[in-house]
């Protein structure tokens, strides 16, 4: 059952998106404003109607908090927060909450750091249970 709703009003009315967390919600606050904009526009299709459905439907479920954890952490990574000191899942997740005011869960917070380094954006020390990040 959604417990947390997101409502943008438009000129015909409003659209809203309910989901069981804060951060789906937050994630598909861009798919509210797409469809905002496309309707305010008369540019609206039906395939933009139902990615929106798809989207607040909880298909994705899970998702939006990684991909938001990745939007963070690129921008960690412009400020040069790895730099040469190897840093854990524990000292990111601090991080974000400083920067984003979002709790995340260290468990989706270790999924994007690990996508990270998957894609050699970032260089992991350490052993199993005990991986620090730093900078390719």
């Amino acid at each position: 059952m959604p417990q947390f709703t997101a409502t943008i009003n438009t000129s015909f009315g409003s659209v809203s998106v309910s989901a069981e967390t804060e951060t789906e919600v937050i994630g598909a606050l861009d798919s509210l404003r797409s469809l905002r904009s496309n309707t305010e526009d008369g540019t609206m299709k039906p395939q933009a109607r139902k990615t929106l459905q798809a989207t607040a439907s909880g298909s994705s479920h899970g998702k939006a908090e990684t991909s938001i954890i990745k939007r963070e952490l690129e921008g960690l990574l412009g400020a040069n927060y790895f730099g040469k000191t190897p840093r854990s899942t524990g000292d990111v997740q601090k991080e974000l909450k400083v920067t984003t005011k979002i709790d995340f869960k260290s468990r989706k917070v270790s999924q994007a750091l690990g996508d990270f380094y998957r894609t050699n954006r970032l260089m992991r020390v350490g052993s199993k249970g005990k991986f620090q990040y730093l900078l390719q």
